[in-house]
């Protein structure tokens, strides 16, 4: 009976280990198939799929709601007003916190002078010329020549411009241009 339980032992063991060495080979396959399928997802830029294998591998966001509480950590709000009132206080706690300040260091900070056509509020041709570019993609770091000789005629056709009665006429002459 001694020799048939360490045979039934031995041949249990010899399972589980075979059992164990093809569960771990067929791991080790599918993550060099999804890594070999997520690099050519990555390689020629295709992100849903490049996306999709990592919620594959990653499995699923766990999205929950967390219970918010009193100041005490006790207490857990329910209501909305109660809630509104904690983040008024959560709110006032963080940004209210006092500060303290070096007089010497605030001293030792270098003024500009101040710059007062900044300051000016912007024409009206100037607002409308922003909002064409911006319509037109225009991008300021890559001006093309078309763009920037069409920027010099407008500005130079506006500069010499004559007064319009009004915006609409304005914005017509304008996009005569």
């Amino acid at each position: 009976m001694l020799k048939t339980n360490t045979i039934k032992q031995n041949k249990y063991t010899a399972a589980k280990s075979e059992l164990q060495k093809y569960t771990r080979k067929l791991k080790s396959d599918w993550w060099e198939a999804k890594a070999k399928s997520l690099q050519q997802a990555a390689d020629i830029n295709d992100m849903k799929s490049f996306y999709g294998g990592l919620r594959e591998v990653y499995g699923p966001v766990k999205r929950g709601t967390s219970q918010l509480t009193a100041l005490d950590g006790n207490t857990v709000l329910q209501e909305k007003s109660e809630i509104l009132n904690r983040f008024a206080d959560h709110f006032a706690q963080l940004l209210n916190v006092p500060g303290t300040l070096d007089i010497k260091a605030a001293i030792d900070i270098e003024t500009r002078p101040e710059v007062h056509c900044l300051s000016e509020p912007a024409e009206v041709w100037e607002v409308i010329d922003a909002i064409d570019d911006i319509r037109e993609g225009l991008k300021f770091d890559n001006f093309s020549k078309k763009t920037s000789n069409k920027i010099i005629k407008r500005h130079q056709l506006l500069s010499t411009k004559q007064e319009c009665s009004s915006i609409d006429e304005y914005v017509t002459n304008l996009h005569c241009l």
